[in-house]
């Protein structure tokens, strides 16, 4: 073999290395970027308008008849405080409302199992709204209590607040309240405890302010300046409330398995893998311009996750190649 020839073919090798090298460029480019793009779409503000243009149907909130998912924090929260079957549900409702909201500080976020949420909540005096509303729903559900996860977004269907209503067992009515606000709504003239459907088509009536008695849980620890701003902050989102398909605690050990991870990836993980519930827009609400920004949400969303599945198989094959340039180039070493 010529020395000129022997130069030139391992010349070629680490050619060959390089060209598949930058062959595998462009495509860890598009991938790092279109991750990048996807999980700052499900992150932050932007987080909760996501997981609800993935999730969302329309329909009627779920029925009464929906199973109980009894957690062992709950269970020793309903014997440790009493909440015995004597007590009306209204009285249970109302007793948890008040231990709950009893150390209630900063709204710090928590956004974790229900164990830690609910230790958190109680003893550290942490959490917000839809921390407050999840907890709840376990402890109604520890005392057999039927209950609903409700929300409202502002503006839209994205960030918003949580809030309830449980289903008294004695009047076999719903009755909304609001843990975290620490308030209930009262019908003036027939004295009855509104249900979330009562309440919103009260508060479209012009006279709602004189129909309507908010009932403060616990005093010091009701959120608003007056009961008639309480009304206006519910009246101003009439058109965005929604109601969770299913508990949120139905996923409670896919959140324990997962916490390490940030916070977008476990809600993608959990609508990946179908423990996170549906959101629900029921009759009579939905603004049709934030119904369309949903849509295109969704889109988007659904665009990058492909985008982020094809450039992730390209990157795998270019990876693959430079292998091979690499074995080839060792064996002819």
């Amino acid at each position: 073999m010529s020395a000129s020839h022997a130069a030139s073919r391992h010349g070629g090798r680490p050619l060959a290395v390089r060209s598949a090298c930058l062959r595998a460029l462009p495509g860890f480019a598009i991938f790092v970027l279109a991750t990048y793009a996807l999980v700052q779409l499900g992150a932050g503000a932007h987080g909760t308008l996501v997981r609800n243009s993935l999730s969302i149907s329309a329909g009627q909130p779920p029925t009464i008849a929906a199973p109980f998912h009894l957690l062992p924090a709950a269970a020793a929260f309903v014997s440790a405080h009493r909440l015995t079957a004597q007590m009306t549900s209204q009285q249970q409702a109302v007793a948890v409302a008040q231990v709950l909201v009893a150390s209630h500080g900063a709204w710090t976020p928590i956004q974790a199992d229900f164990a830690r949420t609910l230790e958190r909540i109680t003893v550290h005096g942490e959490g917000y709204c839809a921390d407050y509303s999840k907890v709840f729903a376990g402890l109604m559900h520890a005392l057999a209590i039927p209950v609903r996860e409700w929300g409202f977004g502002i503006g839209g269907f994205g960030a918003g607040h949580a809030f309830n209503e449980f289903y008294d067992l004695q009047t076999a009515s719903w009755v909304f309240i609001d843990a975290i606000n620490s308030f209930q709504v009262r019908d003036r003239i027939s004295g009855r405890m509104l249900a979330v459907a009562d309440l919103r088509q009260a508060l479209r009536r012009p006279d709602y302010h004189e129909r309507l008695q908010v009932l403060p849980i616990d005093p010091h620890h009701f959120a608003f300046d007056t009961t008639q701003r309480a009304l206006d902050y519910y009246r101003e989102q009439l058109n965005y409330f929604y109601v969770l398909d299913r508990p949120s605690i139905v996923g409670d050990d896919y959140y324990k398995l997962v916490a390490p991870l940030p916070r977008a990836i476990q809600v993608m993980g959990a609508l990946a893998f179908g423990v996170q519930p549906g959101v629900v827009i029921t009759r009579n609400g939905g603004d049709q311009i934030a119904l369309q920004q949903l849509r295109e949400i969704r889109s988007i969303f659904i665009a990058l996750a492909g985008l982020v599945l094809v450039s992730g198989l390209n990157l795998i094959g270019a990876a693959l190649g430079v292998r091979r340039a690499l074995q080839a180039a060792g064996r002819s070493a």
